[in-house]
């Protein structure tokens, strides 16, 4: 099954910055994922200020796409709704 997963940096690391850029889409197979960490807040290493949640998704290739947390429970509800609907089959 493929999804559009909307993603705001898929770079190795993140910084404060990285929060201000336009969200950017990739079509993914959820059969390819390796992880989905849970979401986490990302503050100023200095000034302690928080500046967003976010969550990294994990493909089997070794790609990693950082999302926010709407896109994170989206997936989540979209996995939920999957398992449930292959339980009542």
């Amino acid at each position: 099954m493929f999804i559009e997963l909307t993603y705001f940096n898929n770079r190795p690391t993140i910084c404060a910055d990285d929060f201000k850029n336009y969200d950017q889409t990739v079509l993914i197979n959820v059969e390819m994922i390796e992880s989905i960490l849970s979401p986490k807040m990302f503050t100023m290493p200095f000034s302690g200020q928080s500046v967003g949640k976010y969550s990294i998704v994990t493909m089997l290739s070794g790609k990693c796409f950082y999302i926010r947390y709407n896109e994170y429970m989206n997936l989540i509800s979209m996995f939920i709704t999957k398992y449930k609907d292959e339980q009542t089959v």
